[in-house]
């Protein structure tokens, strides 16, 4: 028996071994071996590559028409740490090709049967060598086109622990299936063909560009398109608009220096972007195709690369959540197109405009985030007029100011620059004699009461600009919680209160963006006892909670006194809500967490400000509200995600009445 000295001796592993452990980081799954073969192909110049696969994954072969292997090179590229890819250290700070460790063959060859074929171009003669579980067998000439194949069988069978943990074939197969999309995804110029036990299962052409190729390997053309620059970072990203949702985040995909790669902190990004205007547990489809300089990313540090690891990570996280934000909000604002007279019917429903489909845009020179001065996160468009309003609505109250019946009528809308607006500011606008085209008592729950105004109450208004909301016609006001309008295209439902809540979310916002946010101060301030690394993050976004109307001062080491807190958010609520955002800076950095907060505590005043369903409207007041939509972007959303309305074409209603088929 051996002593205890002699067990804890220090040995070198065989060379078994060595490959075994390797190709377990390597090949952790056939997926992962087919990653590695395809970006070979990717840098052997290749311009198609075919993959096949078989016995659930335990047999691929990958076939491509690059420049294929010298001869001489053969005998040495199922050897550790031997590649064409780079010379020395510094290469792994400039690299240009997508493999550069030298052991994939090497790991590959020693956990399967491995036969490699390839003709350089211009030789006479194509070659081949093989690897039995890491045994080397003869070299030998071959009949092959120019370009590799490398064909991979019996996968993991002197590896039975790592064969057992294998998914089923069906699973491994679409794991392999989504490898070679993702790969497709981000080389456009290349021709891909994917096989499954010799059937063909996908295949795509040589695309124009990233965004046509996007198209093709996600089978959807209601797709956007956006690029973007800035301190020598840049990104291109084609995004769904936020009608087309998914179940799961399967349909975003991220690619870093032209690898896909795994991050939660982009896909945070992505996210993050939508909000507002996804529910829980909704996610969009999107492709992030993103360059930074190679020495601000490190993609070495995990041996199947599907990792990095940035030198800036909260300024990427910034660039890529403004660029497409700045992207969605140009794909969704409101089009003031055509003109129309006050007694024409409208022409078209909001989200039907042909414009809405793609669209083509470009984000240069976006500012810093960093501090929350400096980048809001929504768009502050120019303002005018100024008026005081209180956040609740009355309809039908008597307004004061109001035009004689058969006046013209002044605009509906009214951007108000300070406090909180609602739709008070559009009630005052309109004609008086609007509110005697119904009678608010006259109206029961359940009842579809119409509320077209009569021809004589209104003098028409002067031609103007109408935008694509504003462009319903309004027909009647349902359950008292629905506006149904029409246009030459369909019916449209709007929901009363998710409109308004959007109005009012987005002018409490720009009051906030402007420092014109109302508050009330504490009689007593409210005492929050916080560590002190808490009380240091708050100070960093101290001067925009001050811009809501939130304040607070020291009252020790560990406490902060509040002193003064915005109308309609509850007292109780702050403590865990300056303790929550305290912990996202700490952990996420930056001010973005910040911005979050104030994105759901504007939300939950918005929400409760703004008109309920059940709540009768005037003709006027619907319209104007309408109007009032067309000024914000994200109007086709509540700031909950929910969305404002439903509509039907006249296509769909008359195969609902049988009409057509």
């Amino acid at each position: 028996m051996k002593s205890t000295t002699e067990l804890h001796r220090v040995l070198a592993l065989p060379e078994t071994v060595i490959d075994q452990i390797a190709a377990g980081e390597v090949v952790e799954r056939p997926s992962h071996l087919v990653k590695e073969l395809v970006e070979n192909s990717l840098d052997a110049g290749a311009t198609s590559v075919t993959v096949d696969v078989f016995e659930g994954g335990r047999g691929v072969s990958v076939k491509d028409n690059g420049h294929g292997i010298h001869r001489d090179d053969l005998a040495l590229i199922l050897k550790r740490h031997t590649t064409s890819k780079i010379k020395s250290a510094e290469d792994l700070w400039k690299l240009s090709s997508f493999g550069f460790r030298g052991e994939a063959l090497s790991s590959i060859s020693a956990v399967s049967k491995l036969r490699v074929l390839s003709k350089r171009q211009g030789a006479k003669e194509a070659y081949q060598i093989e690897a039995h579980f890491g045994k080397e067998q003869p070299f030998d000439s071959v009949s092959h086109d120019v370009g590799t194949t490398i064909e991979v069988r019996e996968l993991f069978a002197n590896l039975p622990a790592r064969l057992k943990f294998l998914k089923s074939g069906s699973a491994e197969v679409s794991a392999i299936r989504q490898m070679v999309k993702s790969i497709a995804l981000v080389n456009p110029t290349i021709e891909f063909r994917f096989r499954v036990e010799g059937e063909l299962d996908f295949y795509v052409a040589a695309a124009k560009d990233f965004f046509e190729r996007v198209q093709m390997v996600l089978g959807e053309d209601r797709l956007c398109h956006t690029l973007a620059e800035r301190d020598g970072m840049s990104l291109e990203l084609v995004f769904s608009d936020p009608h087309l949702v998914q179940k799961t985040s399967r349909a975003l995909w991220f690619f870093v220096q032209g690898r896909p790669v795994q991050d939660k902190s982009l896909q945070a990004a992505i996210v993050e972007a939508y909000r507002g205007t996804l529910m829980h547990g909704e996610y969009p489809m999107a492709v992030l195709k993103l360059n930074v300089p190679t020495d601000e990313v490190d993609v070495n540090i995990h041996p199947t690369k599907s990792q990095v690891k940035f030198l800036k990570p909260n300024l990427i996280f910034s660039f890529v959540h403004h660029a497409l934000r700045r992207g969605l909000e140009e794909h969704l604002k409101p089009r003031n197109q055509v003109r129309v007279d006050a007694p024409e019917i409208p022409q078209t429903l909001a989200f039907d405009s042909a414009e809405l489909s793609r669209v083509q845009y470009q984000t240069k020179d976006l500012h810093s985030p960093l501090k929350v001065s400096d980048e809001p996160l929504f768009a502050k468009p120019a303002m005018s007029g100024a008026r005081a309003s209180q956040p609740n609505f009355a309809p039908g109250a008597p307004q004061s100011g109001a035009p004689e019946p058969g006046a013209s009528a002044p605009s509906a809308v009214t951007p108000a620059t300070s406090g909180f607006a609602s739709v008070d500011m559009i009630v005052e606008s309109v004609p008086s004699a609007a509110h005697s085209t119904v009678s608010s008592s006259a109206l029961q729950p359940g009842a579809l009461q119409s509320s077209v105004p009569q021809p004589t109450a209104i003098a028409p208004a002067p031609a103007k600009a109408a935008g694509t909301w504003a462009r319903l016609q309004v027909l009647a006001q349902a359950h008292l919680t629905y506006l149904v309008c029409q246009s030459d295209q369909g019916l449209c439902l709007v929901d009363q209160h998710a409109a308004h809540e959007r109005v009012l979310f987005e002018t409490l916002h720009r009051a906030w963006q402007d420092g014109k946010g109302t508050a009330q101060p504490l009689l007593f301030p409210l005492a929050v006892d916080l560590s002190p690394e808490q009380i240091e993050a708050l100070e960093l976004v101290k001067d925009g909670f001050k811009k809501m109307g939130l304040q607070w001062e020291g009252l020790g080491p560990g406490t902060i006194g509040i002193v003064q807190i915005p109308e309609l958010v509850k007292e109780a609520a702050l403590p865990q809500l300056l303790k929550k955002i305290a912990d996202d800076i700490l952990r996420q950095g930056g001010s973005f967490e910040f911005e979050k907060a104030v994105h759901e505590i504007l939300s939950t005043m918005a929400c409760h400000s703004a008109i309920r369903a059940g709540q009768a409207l005037s003709s006027n007041e619907m319209r104007a509200l309408l109007e009032q939509m067309d000024e914000f972007p994200f109007s086709q959303f509540c700031p909950h995600g929910r969305p404002v309305s439903v509509r039907w074409s006249v296509e769909e209603l008359e195969r609902e009445f049988g009409r057509r088929k």
